[in-house]
């Protein structure tokens, strides 16, 4: 093909965008003008307070709150051969000592499944990517 003949089919196509699918300006987006950084940075602490409060309505629990729940149920195992030997064992009271202490706190247990199953893709992912 040539030179021409494709800027003739670029012309052609210029031309059916213009004719066929033009707009009239209704619904095009309207250019805003840029926030202060002062207030983006307030809408950005207002949208982190609601997004806690939520999280505290539903009784969802940051993945701080279950990381530290975890922590302190693992340095509760005093035995360190029993998890040497059974460690499934070990890892069900480490879990069943988090899910405890954060119902505990008052968090709901649908919601403590909803954080740990986002941690855990969020963990496989990361080792997928090395």
């Amino acid at each position: 093909m040539s030179k021409k003949s494709f800027q003739t089919s670029v012309a052609d196509l210029d031309r059916e965008k213009a004719e066929v699918y033009f707009r009239t300006g209704l619904f095009a987006r309207r250019k805003g003008v840029r926030q202060p950084a002062e207030v983006a940075k307030a809408k950005g602490r207002v949208r982190a307070a609601r997004w806690r409060s939520e999280n505290d309505s539903a009784g969802r629990p940051e993945t701080a709150d279950v990381a530290l729940a975890l922590l302190r149920s693992l340095v509760r195992l005093h035995d360190q051969e029993s998890i040497e030997v059974a460690l499934s064992v070990a890892e069900m009271n480490v879990v069943q000592g988090m899910v405890g202490e954060l119902t505990d706190a008052g968090y709901r247990l649908e919601e403590i499944k909803v954080v740990c199953k986002r941690l855990r893709r969020r963990v496989l992912a990361e080792e997928s990517d090395r």
